[in-house]
């Protein structure tokens, strides 16, 4: 994937001797192997979440959080990390993942609602910072579609010395070339975690990126991906 380094977060990750970023192992059986306890936390919190998996979009930031929390010790198991960047980065390179997911997005025994949640969630990228798009100039008027945001914001990112970040980073790389940014698991983790930094760190301004219908669409693809991912 000629835009893997984008989607890193780990800026100070070191390189092998092959120059790839060196990033832990994933191990999904580890969870298996987790002390009881810790599978029952992990779990509850999941459950807590697919639970309210048919929310209206209002009502959607607390179950987000709580498939967060579940999908951060899920992934600080399988990878052997505490930090965000480091099991993120293990997370996104790992080639048995992005199988998985391009698998189940294909499969259409059972799987139609999680292909849409990823498909309503990929219409609405990039994710911007919403710390980055809070001043004056990225106020948007009610009436403009996300679609239209996102050109006015990639406007204004390309005059300005402060852009907004994104994720994906590679988001405006994609449609420079006319093309969607792929639908895949490394894509939509980035993406997934924009709106996590968003809503833990974010501003929480009115017009800023923690509007009701990124979050929504962002939980119910995270709600639906994390039975697949605890399950194998």
């Amino acid at each position: 994937m000629p835009c893997i380094e984008q989607l890193l977060i780990n800026e100070n990750r070191k390189l092998d001797e092959n120059g790839m970023p060196r990033v832990a192992g994933v191990d999904r059986s580890r969870f298996g192997q987790l002390h009881a306890e810790g599978r029952k936390l992990i779990e509850g919190w999941i459950e807590r979440a697919t639970r309210q998996i048919e929310c209206s979009n209002e009502d959607s930031f607390e179950p987000f959080i709580f498939a967060w929390i579940a999908f951060n010790g899920w992934a600080s198991c399988v990878t052997g990390q505490d930090h965000d960047r480091d099991y993120l980065d293990a997370l996104t390179l790992d080639a048995d993942l992005d199988r998985a997911f391009k698998d189940r997005l294909g499969d259409s025994e059972g799987n139609t609602e999680l292909s849409k949640a990823a498909q309503d969630f990929q219409s609405l990228w990039p994710i911007f910072r919403s710390s980055d798009v809070k001043n004056a100039a990225f106020s948007a008027p009610d009436s403009e579609t996300r679609r239209q945001r996102i050109e006015r914001y990639k406007t204004i990112r390309l005059e300005s010395r402060n852009p907004a970040r994104h994720k994906p980073a590679c988001a405006f790389l994609h449609s420079d070339r006319y093309e969607d940014i792929p639908l895949d698991w490394p894509h939509t983790l980035s993406a997934i975690y924009q709106v996590r930094c968003n809503l833990f760190h974010g501003y929480k301004g009115v017009h800023s990126e923690n509007d009701v219908l990124v979050v929504s669409s962002a939980f119910k693809i995270l709600g639906r991906l994390l039975p697949v991912l605890v399950g194998g």
